[in-house]
Formats: structure tokens, sequence, C-alpha cells
């Protein structure tokens, strides 16, 4: 495995896909459909909020970095042997080293079972998720 995974990118077209359609949504009814100029304004405002987070939980997972040292996103780094608590979130992993957390959702790469395995083969023993 790489020490980046690759973002799945089916799950990177369907976040931005369903972000686009409800921003379109909110957008075309502020447009045609509000009664008053705020309420137009506030419901645009939501469809930029919808777009913006769709881009950046998608940004979000591309940056995730998997080495041997540890795991890393953006300026955040946890030590694999700084790693205090794993815990499994739905499908997601979460890592912490008892200041900073770090969650991160396997599906999101084309090789989740890869990136399982080499978070599972990189922790301390004494930390594996039970």
């Amino acid at each position: 495995m790489p020490p980046y995974p690759r973002l799945n990118k089916i799950y990177a077209g369907f976040i931005l896909g369903a972000g686009l359609t409800a921003a379109a949504v909110a957008g075309y009814s502020a447009l045609f459909n509000a009664e008053d100029e705020q309420t137009a304004w506030l419901v645009g405002g939501m469809a930029g909020l919808i777009l913006l987070g769709a881009c950046l939980l998608v940004r979000s997972a591309a940056r995730l970095r998997l080495t041997d040292e540890g795991v890393s996103r953006g300026n955040l780094t946890l030590r694999w042997d700084a790693i205090t608590g794993v815990a499994l979130i739905g499908a997601g992993i979460q890592l912490s080293d008892g200041r900073h957390k770090l969650t991160l959702a396997p599906w999101a790469y084309q090789e989740p079972e890869a990136v399982r395995a080499f978070i599972q083969a990189n922790l301390p023993p004494s930390r594996q998720p039970a």
C-alpha cells in the first residue's frame, strides 16, 4: 500500500454530486419560490454551505496520509506509538492520542480492507480495536 490511500472516485463523485444536487434544488427554491428577499438569501446561503460541505468532505478524505510513522491529515499527525484510543464509529475508525482525534472512513478509499489492515498492523497490540 502506498503511503497514502487512493481516494475512491465513486465515493467522491457521489458526495460531490449529492452536494451539487442539494445546492441546485436549494438555489432554485431561493430564486423562484422565495416569498421575500430575506428568505431567498437564507436559502441561497444554505445552498452554498451544502456545496462547500461536500467539497470539504472529499478534500478531507483526500488529504489522509498513512505511513510507517503515523497517520496524518493536513497539519494533524498522530504517531502510531502515541495513539491511546481506537474507536469504531459506524463504518469509520477514530484514532486518538489523548489530545487530538482523527476520524477516517476506510470506504472512502479504493482499497478499504487494505486501509483497515494497515492501521491494525501499525497499532500497538494493546490498542487493537475489539
